[in-house]
């Protein structure tokens, strides 16, 4: 492997990795505040390091569902929901 090379992948999985450390504060706060699970492909997000959200998304990725970190970091982000009409988390829960 070439030093641009690694120099490319070692880029590659630290941005991967900021994103996925961006989304655990996101995911803790939606599931404190509004009792949401997120989840990628039926995985749980809640209590992940980011090694293990990186993980998940490769394994959705290989599964043929195309996503990323940066996609759950945009669709996550506790702000977005903020107008959503969900119903209560009460109603959720069985």
């Amino acid at each position: 492997m070439t030093d641009n090379t690694f120099d490319a992948h070692r880029h590659d999985w630290m941005q991967r990795e900021e994103l996925a450390e961006r989304i655990i504060p996101a995911v803790g706060k939606l599931y404190r505040e509004h009792g949401v699970i997120t989840s990628v492909h039926g995985q749980h997000l809640t209590n992940l390091s980011a090694t293990a959200i990186i993980a998940v998304h490769e394994n959705a990725t290989a599964l043929g569902h195309e996503t990323s970190p940066s996609n759950t970091q945009r669709t996550s982000s506790p702000s977005s929901s903020a107008g959503s009409q969900r119903p209560a988390p009460s109603t959720l829960r069985e």
